[in-house]
C-alpha cells in the first residue's frame, strides 16, 4: 500500500520537472514583455487623461525595458550554449 503511494509521487514530481522545462524562460519572459507593453499602453491612457503620474507611467516603461533586456540576455545565452555544444 505503502510502495504505490511512493511510486505515483515519484512519477509526479518527474512530471512536474518536465512541465517546468517545457516552459523555457524565453517563453516565460516573454509573457513578462507582453504583459508589461500592457500596462504600459493602459498607463499612457490613464497619464492622458490625468487619473496616473508621470512617475508611475516612467516606472512602468522602466519594467519593461527590463523585461525585454532580460529576454535579450537569456537568448544571448542561449545561443552561447548553443555553441559550446557545436564545439564539443
Amino acid at each position: 500500500m505503502t510502495w504505490p503511494a511512493v511510486i505515483a509521487a515519484s512519477v509526479a514530481c518527474y512530471g512536474l520537472k518536465l512541465a517546468g522545462l517545457a516552459f523555457s524562460e524565453d517563453w516565460l519572459q516573454n509573457q513578462r514583455v507582453q504583459l508589461s507593453e500592457t500596462l504600459v499602453s493602459a498607463a499612457q491612457e490613464m497619464r492622458a487623461k490625468g487619473y496616473m503620474s508621470i512617475v508611475e507611467s516612467k516606472r512602468r516603461e522602466d519594467a519593461l525595458l527590463e523585461h525585454k533586456q532580460n529576454v535579450a540576455a537569456l537568448r544571448r545565452q542561449l545561443a552561447d550554449r548553443q555553441n559550446k555544444l557545436i564545439d564539443t
